[in-house]
């Protein structure tokens, strides 16, 4: 840690001392100042990392220069005395000259107020266009993807989207994880959503999402769930009156087909929306398994040719209003209902033997799982806020209920070496699953601007979530022609997690440094109750500091260093501790003795902002305690059992470095590498586990604008090898490619994708333990081809009036 806050504080003196505007020491005073706010004058809301140069009126010599923070105030100090003008600038936004600024005693302390900005617009044929958004933006604790820029995700889930953003990595399955951790929180629009982490990006297609953030290090005003951070899914808005909408289709290769439709109504004090979608998508591959064990005197093998899938169904609504009661008051009420699920399967051809020869058999294996989901919540907020700007009331409501089946179905038939069919009557086993919860998320919070650029914020928020789980299996009896309940396999289990938690930041700016402080406090109580009445109570109290510090360095380098504390309660099924069979050689088994994970993550980063790129470093420090993870190990019969451990800590540090840069007016490119170490200490089963590897992955992004109307975008990623305990996962690469045509105005879009374009990508893995060796290797069918077709209705998104006076961004073609 020591030689990275070395190099960081090296190159920070270095770029500092480079830049240091000159020429007037020891000629006048240097005690004056220059301070304001930059705002958008569409939205009203701060401009962050605005650039503030002044210069001297009389012959244009620059004489300081700084960037806004995060809230878009400026403070330019040490100034001398004269005649100036500034001029303000940020990408994506015309330029503003402030022509007249004098300091002079008494008046040395200048305040230009309130400085609006308006973005740069592109005319063409009476319809304005916004200028296009940066793909990602940085903002001082988290990155920002805004999705329209990315045309490859057209027509596909938030999962797809995330495939090619900075700090993210995605397998061949849909599984994310955030800087190699797949433990992180996921809300939408802020809130909590009914859904699981995985279900929530799964099953919110790409269309409806208006951007993602990526929060890697949240203050203590966030839950402190998911020890790698947070993804928040901001999803679309419309805040132009009268009626709007978006209608968008798809159709793709491999079953992947759906429809959905936003709509809008805004009148007076009022704002109505609605929405509604169905999707369907799918995933398909193949590839082969082989395990070999020790047993007695003899190794056992199982050599597995498999072909699997799978994919999601979703049929959802929403219907909700906004209603700004007067100038003070607002209130919101939004209800969802939905069903869906997902389902997998496995087909193999299975060949398990020993040698010496004692067991030779051959099968075919066909496995499905369905789950099936209902479910529905409300969502429910009331602002109040003061007379001073920034000082607000809010109290947020949220209810889920959920009910659901998870039911697997397993035949498995004898054969020759050849696959035929020998006649003898197949194994056949079922499981039935049912579960049914409610979760209950209450929330008040309070803001007070202190001074002018202070502020305080403290909160209080209760979750109340029970669920109760029914297991049942059977197998198939021939004789009475039914399925048979094996008793001994019957379980049912209750999970009652009640967590209260109080938090306060305190946020400001000293002598150029803006910082924020926070401090957050949990109590969490929890009880599971097994079939047996075993109760297993946790009864805790848990403490969540956070730090986050920035400080503009010059005109184009901004530096910023936080730590958060992070916490990862087990979810109900690591707990269970019912033994559920998958199959006759595969078992799995809940611990209820987990503790929970905590995560100490700091962070150190540099950003540069030049005229038409950006470019960002961040070093970052993350060490999870009590660490919980997947572990296999042989037991009685050749059954393999998972389980799960904690495995006493792991360590991650490594640097992200990211790129943007616009580098002509129809060619674009975004670039990121995630180099870092890794490494697991620990003991299991009075085996040393410790283990470390060196790894890293990018990616690659390039959009080209042919015409106004068309545009093409390639993305590539890689992936290097990685490990956990008891196994390593080899790399992987992917490349793919779209192409999107707007129509009529850009009412109509049409967009052709393609994905995995030279079927590189696949997931091959190495496990291992005492007694046995495990080697996968699996590939999806790629390329997948998708079609997807937007219309917007009264241009659903915000128009800009076109104004004769702006300048034109220009639309240089190739």
């Amino acid at each position: 840690m020591k030689y990275i806050l070395f190099s960081f504080l090296l190159i920070t003196s270095i770029l500092s001392n480079a830049q240091r505007p000159g020429g007037y020491e020891g000629q006048m005073p240097m005690d004056a100042s220059l301070s304001g706010i930059i705002y958008d004058i569409d939205t009203d809301t701060p401009v962050e990392y605005a650039n503030i140069v002044l210069y001297k009126k009389k012959d244009s010599t620059m004489v300081s220069g700084t960037i806004a923070d995060v809230k878009g105030t400026f403070l330019m100090e040490k100034l001398p005395y004269g005649r100036f003008y500034a001029e303000i600038s940020f990408i994506g936004y015309k330029k503003k000259f402030i022509e007249e600024i004098f300091i002079k005693p008494p008046q040395k302390d200048v305040n230009l107020g309130t400085i609006k900005i308006e973005k740069n617009i592109q005319a063409i044929k009476e319809v304005e266009i916004v200028a296009d958004k940066k793909y990602v933006e940085y903002k001082i604790d988290k990155k920002v993807i805004n999705v329209g820029q990315d045309i490859i995700a057209a027509g596909g889930s938030a999962v797809d989207v995330l495939e090619n953003t900075p700090s993210i990595q995605t397998d061949i399955d849909g599984n994310v994880s955030l800087r190699g951790s797949s433990n992180f929180k996921v809300l939408v629009d802020g809130k909590p959503s009914v859904l699981e982490s995985d279900e929530i990006l799964q099953q919110i297609p790409a269309s409806s999402i208006d951007n993602i953030e990526i929060i890697t290090n949240p203050s203590a005003k966030y839950e402190p769930d998911g020890v790698a951070g947070i993804i928040n899914v901001v999803l679309k808005k419309q805040k132009e009156k009268g009626f709007s909408g978006i209608v968008n289709g798809k159709v793709g290769t491999f079953n992947n087909y759906g429809i959905d439709a936003l709509f809008n109504y805004r009148s007076g004090k009022f704002n109505f929306f609605a929405g509604a979608g169905y999707d369907n998508s799918s995933r398909r591959g193949s590839g082969t398994s082989r395990r070999e064990s020790s047993l007695d005197d003899e190794i056992f093998y199982i050599s597995k040719e498999v072909e699997r899938g799978g994919g999601h169904d979703r049929l959802n609504g929403k219907l909700g209003f906004d209603y700004n009661i007067n100038k003070s008051n607002s209130f919101s009420l939004s209800g969802e209902i939905g069903q869906g699920g997902f389902k997998r399967f496995a087909y193999s051809n299975t060949h398990d033997y020993t040698e010496p020869v004692s067991i030779n058999n051959y099968y075919t294996s066909n496995s499905d799982f369905d789950v099936t989901r209902k479910y529905y919540s409300v969502t429910s907020t009331y602002m109040h806020q003061f007379e001073r700007k920034g000082h607000e009331f809010l109290i947020t409501g949220f209810y889920s209920n959920k009910n659901g089946d998870n039911d697997g179905i397993l035949v498995e038939t004898e054969t020759d070496s050849y696959w035929n069919d020998l006649g003898v009557e197949s194994y056949m086993n079922q499981s039935l699953e049912n579960s049914a919860s409610n979760d209950l998320d209450m929330k008040i919070d309070y803001t007070r601007p202190i001074g002018e650029k202070g502020k305080f914020e403290a909160g209080y928020q209760i979750r109340d979530y029970y669920q109760a789980t029914d297991y049942i299996n059977s197998d198939f009896n021939y004789i009475l022609d039914d399925w048979q309940e094996n008793d001994s396999l019957r379980n049912s289990i209750d999970f009652d997690q009640l967590i209260q938690s109080a938090y306060t930041t305190f946020s400001n700016q000293f002598k150029g440094f803006e910082f924020l402080l926070g401090f957050r406090g949990e109590y969490t109580y929890r009880n599971i109750t097994d079939a047996a009445g075993v109760e297993y109570i946790v009864d805790r109290m848990d403490y969540f500091p956070s730090v986050h510090i920035s400080k503009p360095i010059n005109k184009i380098l901004q530096a910023q260093a936080s730590y958060s504390r992070r916490i990862n309660r087990p979810q109900e099924y690591y707990l269970d501790p019912f033994i559920n069979y998958m199959d006759k050689y595969n078992a799995r088994q809940g611990n209820p003795d987990l503790l929970p994970e905590f995560t100490d993550s700091y962070e150190i980063n540099l950003q540069a902002k030049f005229d038409k790129s950006f470019i960002s470093l961040e070093t970052y420090r993350r060490q999870t305690n009590n660490l919980i993870d997947r572990i296999s190990r042989l037991g009685d019969n050749n059954v393999m059992m998972t389980t799960f451990e904690n495995i006493s800590r792991d360590l991650a540090i490594g640097s992200e470095l990211m790129y943007n840069n616009d580098i002509k007016k129809w060619w674009t490119i975004n670039a990121s590498l995630n180099v870092f170490h890794y490494s697991i200490e620990g003991e299991l089963y009075d085996n040393d586990i410790s283990q470390s590897t060196f790894t890293w992955d990018t990616r690659m992004s390039s959009t080209l604008k042919i015409k106004s109307n068309t545009r093409i975008q390639i993305n590539g990623s890689y992936r290097a090898p990685t490990i956990e305990a008891y196994e390593e996962e080899y790399s992987s690469y992917a490349i793919g490619m779209a192409v999107k045509q707007d129509f009529f105005n850009r009412k109509l879009a049409l967009t052709v994708n393609m994905r995995d374009i030279f079927n590189t990508g696949r997931h091959s893995s190495y496990s291992y333990g005492e007694g046995f060796k495990l080697y996968d290797d699996f590939k999806s069918k790629y390329p997948s081809i998708i079609f997807s077709l937007s219309y917007k209705i009264n241009n659903y998104k915000q128009q800009q009036k076109r104004d004769q006076n702006r300048d034109d961004m220009g639309g240089d073609e190739m």
